[in-house]
């Protein structure tokens, strides 16, 4: 599925938290990025919230996982020294 036809399927769930947002707040994310070789083929589509989408910004998935583990370790070091 693509375009308005993806975000009508999903109802306007971020399939990265699975929250449901503003239709206007939508957005169709390539799960492999364009400037990695991405495609804009259905396969490699996904329907996230802009914030989602931002935060991923040309990461592919497996990348955007270690930068989220690499900011908790980061958070709970901190934790530790205080």
């Amino acid at each position: 599925l693509s375009g308005i036809y993806k975000f009508v399927y999903w109802k306007y769930i971020c399939e990265k938290e699975w929250s449901t947002w503003n239709p206007r707040e939508m957005q169709i994310d390539h799960i492999i990025p364009i400037t990695k070789g991405g495609t804009t083929t259905r396969s490699n589509l996904s329907v996230t919230c802009r914030k989602c989408n931002h935060s991923k910004s040309n990461m592919t998935y497996d990348e955007l996982i270690e930068w989220c583990r690499h900011v908790i370790s980061i958070y709970e070091l901190s934790k530790k020294t205080e």
